[in-house]
């Protein structure tokens, strides 16, 4: 892969690599509650950087942004 993610980065991926279906930014905000306070606009952010980086697939097609992981923890590890 060569970009190592951030400790937030891969706090957000290891969310996403524990579920078998994509899942939406408020599923993700939720999981992170006891860790990290973050707006949503941060949230947001960092999503779009993994997505950048070729770590995430975001969906747009529905109601709500579906996010899903483009790399497997095995294949960034």
């Amino acid at each position: 892969m060569g970009k190592h993610l951030s400790e937030a980065e891969l706090e957000i991926m290891m969310v996403i690599w524990r579920e078998p279906e994509p899942v939406t930014s408020t599923y993700i905000r939720k999981k992170l509650e006891g860790k990290r306070k973050w707006a949503l606009s941060t949230l947001m952010t960092v999503l779009s950087r993994l997505e950048e980086k070729g770590y995430l697939i975001c969906d747009r097609g529905g109601e709500k942004n579906l996010y899903r992981a483009a790399v497997t923890e095995e294949q960034y590890g």
